[in-house]
C-alpha cells in the first residue's frame, strides 16, 4: 500500500508536453485507475467486514472504524460498507471491475439487477444471469444495465420471470407510494422544497414542467425576446413549476403523457405490460390506474412491436361527462373522504381494456389514494375493496374481508342505501363488479 501511494505521489505534475490528443487519453486511463482501484478497497473492505476484522482486533464497528479514520458521517461509512458488500455478492463483476473490464458503477449496476432476478433461480440460473449482465455492462450504460435485469430474467427462468418482475414492480411502487412525501421551507428570501413521487405521478409532474418550459422558452426565442437566452434551463424549470401553482384551477394545461402497451400483455389484463417514455418498466395496478382517466395515452403495440392503435380522448373521460360524474359524485365517492373532485380522478369499473366502456354508469370518482384501494388486481387476488354502481344509479362499496365486516357502504353525500344491500341476502362474494356495472339480482 506505502509503494502505491509513493507512486502516485510521484506522477509529474507538468503535463504541459502533452498534445491534446495525449491527454485526453490519459483522462480516460485515470478513470479506469479510478475505477480498479475502487473495486479493489470494495473487496478488501468486504473481506474485512465478513471477517469481522474491526470488532475483533480494534474492538470498534465496521463502520464506526471507517467513519473514525476517514473522518466520514456513520451514514457515509455505512454507504460504502453496504456498496462493498453488494460489489463482494457478484462474483463475476467484481473481477471484471478489478480486471478494468467495466467499470466500478457497472459492477454496483449488475448487483443492482441481480437483486430483481427471481427467487427460484437455481444456483446456475444466478450465474448465467450474473454472467449475461457482465457481457451487457460491457457494452452499455450501468442505468441500462440496471434495465436489463427483467429482459436476463425471462432469458435463464421464462416459467417464472413476469410473475417476479410484476410483483417486483408492484413492491416498488407500494414502497414509493409509502414513502412518497413533499416539503417546504424558507431560507434567504426563497421557498425550498425537497419530495418524492411514484414513478406514474412523478412523470406526470416532470413532463409538465418541461413541457411548460420548453413552450416559454421557444416563445422568446420566435419574439426576439433579448431576455430569452438568459435563464437557465433548472429557471426555466422552476419558472414553470411557479405557473403551475398560479393556474392549478385550470382542467388539463399540461400534455399527455405516453405509455407503451404490449398487446398480448394487455390482453392478458395488462400485467407489466407499460412502459414509461424513458423506459422505465410501470407495475400492472398502475397502468391499470392510467388507462382510467386523465392525460395518460396508451401506445398499444403488436407483436412486431409495431402501433396498433393510440388511445384517443374517447378513452379519457370528456369534459361534459365528467361534469356529469362530478354533479354525482362530488368528491372522491369512496366512504368518509373528503377530497374534492379536482383532486379525483375517473375511475372505470369495468376497465377499458377490457371493453369498458367510459359511460356515467362504469365510472367513479376516486382521489389517487383510493384509486389505487378498489383498482381490480389481477395477479395475486388480493384481498381488497371492490366498487360497482346500485340499482339507484350511485357507487356502493364493498370493505375487504379484514374489515370488521362486509355490508356494502357508500359516502354520506351519496343517497341512502336502497333496501336490497341491507340485508344478510346480499353476501360480498355474489359481486362481481370487474364483470358486472349494474349488480344483478
Amino acid at each position: 500500500m506505502d509503494t502505491f501511494i509513493a507512486l502516485v505521489s510521484e506522477l509529474p505534475d507538468d503535463r504541459d508536453g502533452l498534445d491534446l490528443g495525449e491527454l485526453a487519453d490519459l483522462f480516460v486511463d485515470a478513470q479506469w485507475v479510478v475505477s480498479r482501484v475502487k473495486g479493489w478497497a470494495a473487496v478488501i473492505a468486504a473481506e474485512a467486514d465478513e471477517r469481522q476484522a474491526m470488532i475483533r482486533a480494534k474492538g470498534t464497528p465496521s463502520d464506526t472504524w471507517l467513519a473514525q479514520n476517514l473522518n466520514l458521517s456513520r451514514k457515509q461509512a455505512s454507504l460504502v460498507l453496504y456498496q462493498a458488500r453488494k460489489l463482494q455478492a457478484v462474483p463475476l463483476a467484481r473481477d471484471a471491475v478489478l480486471g478494468g473490464q467495466i467499470t466500478w458503477e457497472h459492477g454496483r449496476a449488475v448487483g443492482k439487477a441481480m437483486d430483481h432476478m427471481p427467487a427460484s433461480l437455481t444456483d446456475e440460473q444466478s450465474r448465467q444471469a450474473e454472467e449475461m449482465l457482465v457481457d451487457i455492462a460491457r457494452k452499455t450504460t450501468p442505468r441500462e444495465v440496471e434495465r436489463a435485469a427483467a429482459w436476463v430474467a425471462a432469458q435463464v427462468d421464462p416459467e417464472h420471470a413476469n410473475r417476479s418482475e410484476e410483483e417486483r414492480l408492484a413492491s416498488e411502487r407500494a414502497i414509493a407510494l409509502r414513502n412518497r412525501h413533499f416539503m417546504w421551507w424558507r431560507e434567504d428570501g426563497s421557498v425550498c422544497f425537497r419530495g418524492s413521487l411514484p414513478l406514474v405521478e412523478g412523470e406526470a409532474l416532470t413532463t409538465a414542467i418541461d413541457a411548460i418550459a420548453n413552450q416559454t422558452r421557444r416563445n422568446q426565442v420566435e419574439a426576439g425576446d433579448p431576455a430569452g437566452g438568459v435563464p437557465s434551463r433548472t429557471q426555466r424549470r422552476a419558472d414553470a413549476l411557479a405557473w403551475l401553482a398560479g393556474h392549478a384551477g385550470l382542467r388539463n394545461p399540461v400534455p399527455d403523457v405516453v405509455v407503451t402497451v404490449n398487446y398480448e400483455d394487455l390482453r392478458k389484463e395488462a400485467a407489466g405490460a407499460g412502459v414509461m417514455p424513458d423506459g422505465e418498466p410501470v407495475s400492472a395496478g398502475a397502468l391499470r390506474r392510467m388507462c382510467c382517466d386523465a392525460n395518460i395515452i396508451p401506445i398499444v403495440l403488436g407483436a412486431s412491436s409495431e402501433p396498433l392503435d393510440v388511445g384517443r380522448s374517447q378513452r379519457s373521460v370528456p369534459a361534459g361527462l365528467r361534469r356529469a360524474l362530478v354533479e354525482r359524485d362530488r368528491q372522491c365517492a369512496f366512504p368518509s373522504c373528503d377530497i374534492p373532485a379536482a383532486q379525483c380522478e375517473a375511475h372505470h369499473l369495468k376497465p377499458w381494456w377490457k371493453g369498458g366502456p367510459t359511460r356515467l354508469d362504469n365510472l367513479v370518482l376516486l382521489c389517487p389514494h383510493h384509486h389505487g384501494f378498489v383498482e381490480p388486481d389481477t395477479q395475486d387476488g388480493r384481498d381488497q375493496w371492490r366498487v360497482f354502481i346500485g340499482t339507484d344509479g350511485f357507487p356502493v362499496f364493498i370493505p375487504p374481508k379484514r374489515y370488521p365486516h362486509q355490508r356494502p357502504m357508500r359516502h354520506s353525500n351519496a343517497p341512502r342505501l336502497p333496501d336490497i344491500y341491507s340485508g344478510p341476502q346480499l353476501a360480498a362474494d355474489q359481486i362481481s363488479p370487474a364483470d358486472s356495472v349494474v349488480l344483478r339480482q
